[in-house]
């Protein structure tokens, strides 16, 4: 076998191998995104359309409106590989001539030269966005941030790692699950865990679903100050008559409004002179 030879069927086995574990690693994607999209209560199927797909990533992952960046960034790619193509064949084009222009060819060499700094800046843009994109999907997930950095460089691994761990379950912004009801169990998430940046959760008593915050009164949903009357909205003051509602001095007849004087004589100076008269009759 003679080194051309050789060369060629390397070359090709070469591109053979490197097309199947692209496909592979194609059909794995697919597979662990349309798990992930089951545990946020999105459509799995939307894993197999393209840019719908990554509409539902950034909205699983909190950054819906950082989608539509993604989507203007990438139909500026669109747009700048059109442009880079036709600046291409016409700077060929314009080389192969015998006579040609040199504004003409200039000015194809330029815009050559701004498409490949344009796609340059997209694609720092697109690796931005990706970056705050991972950041939300970690956090709803309730993961750490090295899952982040995982997701960045090796997406496909650590795509597998969320989908088909059992104890990786989506808890969203609002620090619930993606169920029927939009809850988990006791509101909480894998292992107990309470999400990230979210007030505790606990379970409602009286209407058995999770409730975010400390637990209230559950007499009037307010907390309740000590010394205040549980039966009405205004503290009551120690010592007050509870039937009339005003102060109630020591020693007064509760059940009089006047006041009687201890100790007063009971007789008056005319009651004392008829008595005297009739002790002389």
């Amino acid at each position: 076998m003679d080194y051309e030879t050789f060369y060629e069927a390397f070359s090709t086995g070469t591109s053979l191998v490197s097309y199947v574990i692209s496909l592979a690693i194609s059909i794995l994607t697919i597979i662990a995104l349309w798990k992930i999209y089951a545990k946020a209560n999105e459509p799995g199927w939307a894993a197999l359309i393209p840019y719908y797909n990554q509409y539902v990533l950034y909205k699983i992952s909190g950054k819906k409106k950082l989608f539509w960046a993604y989507l203007g960034i990438s139909i500026a790619v669109i747009i700048l590989y059109i442009v880079l193509i036709v600046a291409l064949f016409g700077f060929i084009g314009i080389g192969l001539t015998p006579h040609y222009n040199n504004d003409e060819f200039a000015g194809y060499a330029v815009a050559f030269v701004l498409c490949l700094i344009g796609i340059f800046a997209c694609a720092i843009a697109a690796l931005i966005l990706k970056i705050f994109q991972c950041i939300g999907l970690v956090k709803n997930f309730g993961l750490s941030g090295g899952y982040t950095v995982g997701l960045i460089f090796v997406p496909v691994i650590f795509y597998c790692i969320i989908a088909f761990s059992n104890k990786i379950q989506y808890v969203g912004e609002g620090g619930f699950y993606g169920g029927p009801n939009g809850y988990g169990p006791n509101g909480y998430g894998p292992n107990g865990q309470v999400p990230y940046g979210q007030p505790p959760v606990y379970m409602n008593p009286y209407s058995g679903q999770p409730q975010q915050g400390y637990p209230q009164n559950p007499y009037q949903g307010q907390p309740q100050n000590f010394g205040q009357n549980p039966y009405g909205n205004q503290p009551q003051n120690f010592g007050q008559n509870p039937n009339v509602g005003q102060p109630q001095s020591h020693g007064q007849n509760p059940y009089e409004m006047q006041q009687q004087s201890m100790n007063q004589n009971s007789y008056t100076p005319q009651n004392n002179q008829d008595a005297w008269q009739n002790k002389e009759q």
